[in-house]
């Protein structure tokens, strides 16, 4: 004999909606499923909300250190090229400096790929400092110009303090050309890879910094 089931059962939808992580990842419309515009945008700044939350003083201090570390090792570095220094020496420091220069932006660029395209922000040591500040940035691009500047910049002083302990403490050769000119290179290398964050910075905002 056959079983009557009542109607309200059949069109009653037993499906179990997935539980959904606090950070939702777009994904692309499958079949007639529109998303609208507005609403990843939405999703983008709610996202963005989430990542900018996760700056913690833990970080903040980090980033101080990184910032008096570098701004320490900078100063010993400089005196000591600036002690080196003679006119006739001017032609290594300008090669030097613009080479530094392309480095700079060269390997600014791969970090910022290697951010955007591996890890997540579980990532051992990295996640919660570099691919955190990377992927808010994309989320958010203007968030960035209402950091203060150790906030932009503490990350990057921490890549290179390694650079900056090589030029202030290791001896070199004070008459060799040689010498001054890997010297110059790694200084300016720092320098110029600490200041990538802060033009990034510049290159976001309405008004011409003063």
């Amino acid at each position: 004999m056959a079983i009557d089931i009542p109607r309200e059962n059949k069109d009653k939808d037993t499906t179990v909606a997935p539980k959904s992580s606090s950070f939702e990842k777009p994904t692309a419309p499958q079949g007639n499923q529109k998303i609208s515009l507005e609403e990843s945008l939405e999703q983008r700044k709610k996202n963005a909300v989430l990542l900018a939350g996760k700056y913690t003083a833990a970080k903040r201090r980090m980033e101080l250190f990184s910032v008096g570390s570098f701004a320490v090792l900078f100063s010993i570095s400089f005196y000591r090229l600036c002690s080196w220094y003679a006119v006739k020496n001017v032609w290594v420091l300008l090669c030097s400096n613009i080479l530094a220069m392309g480095l700079a932006d060269f390997f600014s660029g791969i970090v910022h790929w290697a951010a955007d395209t591996w890890g997540t922000l579980d990532t051992p040591m990295f996640g919660a400092t570099f691919i955190r500040s990377f992927r808010e940035h994309h989320l958010e691009p203007v968030a960035m110009t209402r950091h203060d500047f150790v906030e932009t910049n503490g990350d990057n002083c921490l890549t290179v303090l390694f650079l900056l302990a090589f030029t202030a403490f290791l001896p070199f050769r004070e008459n060799n050309t040689y010498d001054l000119f890997l010297f110059s290179l790694v200084l300016m290398l720092s320098l110029w890879v600490m200041l990538t964050n802060q033009i990034h910075k510049w290159s976001h905002c309405r008004k011409v910094p003063t």
